[in-house]
Parts: structure tokens; sequence; C-alpha cells
């Protein structure tokens, strides 16, 4: 997947303003100070080099993963958004993805760092129906919220609050989400049990998981030593692959993520789709595909005998409906 033409131009516009050099130290100190900070929620920008740098690195895999999962929901309902409230906005990823994929009139974002909300109006700016998007200084950990949209978004903010804090946050914005609550999280071990404990601290209060798991009845067969998480095939452009140190023209972004419903939905023309869980192994002449539905986990082997569905399933990738 690549990002949209109009968000390359705007970023490529803000790194010529720059020494390429320091941007590609200050993505290496970024990366260093991520993989060794704490998850106390505070930010490890400190520069606006730094949200630059992290602009570039970030906001493909970002966009990418988001506007999947949009995809894979919109698939499984049409919730007809019209309003969307991102939390944490960061750069403006997930404004792009809705963009695309969305008819919506009415975005606000939140987001506590001035450096985050000053490029996100940079290159917003390079597209006329994101122009209009309105920006809150808030911190969902401090502040009480009152902005309620159809779709809230929460992405990859999760796994970076304490523990005793999540929980928190989630019931804040399970309120402000006026039909269905979007969050997404690395698709790592770590990132799969926020999202689990997450969707089964909603299903016991009362909501309907919408995607991954498709009317989610309270079973999980994922087995303790294992997690589930989709993938996303992301194009870099040559200033990722510079700041990256990469050599190859594409990343594999995985994650794991869960949208739930706040309206009451009902599940009983969609809930006959099985959702891909690994990507399908293709032997000499049959696919083995493992996907899951209701919580319940099976392997399946398909030959060439069936051909719609051998045909089907060799273009499918890990997280698709079968």
């Amino acid at each position: 997947m690549k990002i949209p033409d109009l968000l390359e131009f705007a970023i490529e516009e803000e790194v010529n303003k720059h020494s390429i050099k320091d941007l590609k130290n200050a993505a290496l100190n970024l990366s260093k100070r991520y993989m060794e900070s704490e998850r106390t929620g505070e930010t490890f920008l400190r520069t606006n080099l730094d949200t630059i740098a992290y602009s570039v690195i970030r906001m493909p895999a970002t966009y990418s993963a988001i506007r999947t999962c949009l995809e894979k929901v919109l698939e499984i309902y049409d919730f007809d958004i019209k309003s969307v409230l991102d939390i944490g906005s960061g750069t403006g990823a997930a404004e792009w993805a809705c963009n695309d994929l969305l008819d919506v009139n009415d975005i606000v974002c939140l987001e506590r760092e001035k450096d985050m909300r000053d490029i996100s109006k940079k290159y917003f700016s390079f597209d006329e129906n994101l122009k209009n998007v309105k920006f809150i200084e808030s911190d969902i950990l401090k502040d009480d919220l009152s902005v309620k949209k159809d779709l809230c978004i929460l992405s990859y903010i999760i796994n970076e609050l304490s523990i005793e804090n999540r929980l928190k946050v989630i019931d804040k914005v399970l309120k402000l989400a006026g039909k269905v609550l979007l969050i997404v999280e690395p698709g790592t071990p770590e990132g799969f049990n926020n999202i689990k404990e997450i969707r089964d601290y909603a299903y016991n209060k009362g909501y309907k998981i919408i995607a991954p798991c498709i009317g989610f009845c309270g079973r999980c067969d994922i087995p303790s030593d294992d997690w589930c998480a989709s993938s996303v095939r992301v194009q870099r452009t040559k200033i990722h692959k510079y700041l990256k140190d990469a050599e190859i023209g594409f990343e594999d972004e995985k994650f794991s993520y869960v949208a739930i419903s706040t309206e009451d939905i009902d599940f009983d023309n969609i809930t006959n789709k099985r959702r891909i869980l690994r990507h399908p192994k293709i032997e000499n002449g049959r696919v083995i595909v493992k996907t899951c539905l209701n919580g319940e986990i099976k392997e399946d082997v398909i030959t060439k005998k069936n051909k719609e569905d051998f045909k089907v399933l060799k273009k499918k990738n890990v997280g698709d409906m079968f």
C-alpha cells in the first residue's frame, strides 16, 4: 500500500527544508529512545526535527494499518460514518485514511503535542478535503472529553500507557464513539494482549465486537503462547528508505486491532464469514489455510479440485475474510 500522492508530496516539501543528515540522526535517536523508554504515556519526540523524521518513518505504516482496518470494518458492516474523532492523532495519518474511504465532513483531532498538531496542519493544507480538520489540545489521561463523533479512532496509543491507565482510557473513549470505536496496536504479543483485554472488557460491558472477531461471543481459541495479527505491505519512499537504512522498497506492517460497535448490530447476515489467521500456505496443488469464526479456529486444505476457492485463496492475505 502506498500513501496518497498529496501526502507524499507534502512530506517531501517539509523534508526539503532540512538537512537530510540531521533528519537521519533524528530518526536513529527516535528509534533508540523508543526502544529504551518506559510505557508512561510521555512523548519521546523532543524537537520539530524529531516530528518530521517521525512522520517520514511512521506515517506510511500507520496510514496503511488504519486504512486496512477501516476497509475490513466496512466490509463487514456499513456504519455510514459522517464524523470522526481521532484521539492522539499524531501527524494525522488516520485522517488521510478516512479521507480516502469515508464521506466525512466533520473531523476532530485530539493531540496534546504542539509540534504534532503543527505538522498535521501543514500536511492537511495540501488536500482541500482536510483543510477544515479541527484540532483540540488535549491529553486523554488528564482531560475530561465531551466531543462525540460517529467513528472514534485510537491508534498506537494503548501500548504507550501504563497498565493501570489503559482501561480508564477505554472507558472514556467508549463514551465518545457514536457508532464505532477502532483501536489499533502493534502486531506483537504485547499489542495483541492489549487488544484482547480491551475486546473482552468491551464485550463484558455489553458492546458488540465488529472486527476482526465478527460477532465475538466470548470465546477465543488463540493459545496463551500465540497471538493474532494482521499485516499490510507498505511501499517505502526514497527518503523513508534512507532514514531507516533500508535496502528493499517495502516493509510489512503487522498490527492487531479491534472495532467495537456502540450501536446494536444484527450479526445474522454476516457471521458466516471466516477470517484468515495466518498467510495461506501454498503448496503443490493445494492451499492450507487457518481461519477463525466466533473464536473457533480450524485449518482446512483446499485442493485444485475446488477451483474457485483455490483460486481465491492464493490471492488472500492474513486478516482477510474467506
